[in-house]
């Protein structure tokens, strides 16, 4: 998933993102964006601080055991936006 890939650089970078810039620079509509990080937010992979976006920590992972199988596959789609990136 492009979105929380966008998430993970600005975060490792030390430049977190706000939906905006998300949205600007994966040219996608700004509410595609929202919704996305609505979901990745709510399954614990990333949390929102105030407008900008960072990664979760793992011990915040290992506290949504209900949604294992989404945040697997939310990883996986980001391990392999990433790894697109860097062929």
């Amino acid at each position: 998933m492009a979105v929380s890939s966008t998430v993970m650089i600005g975060h490792m970078e030390g430049k977190p993102m706000t939906a905006s810039k998300i949205a600007h620079y994966l040219a996608l509509p700004r509410t595609t964006v929202l919704r996305k990080l609505e979901i990745l937010t709510e399954v614990g992979v990333i949390e929102r601080r105030r407008r900008v976006y960072y990664v979760c920590n793992t011990m915040t992972l290992c506290n949504v055991s209900r949604y294992v199988d989404r945040v697997v596959r939310v990883i996986d789609d980001a391990a392999h936006d990433v790894r697109a990136l860097n062929p």
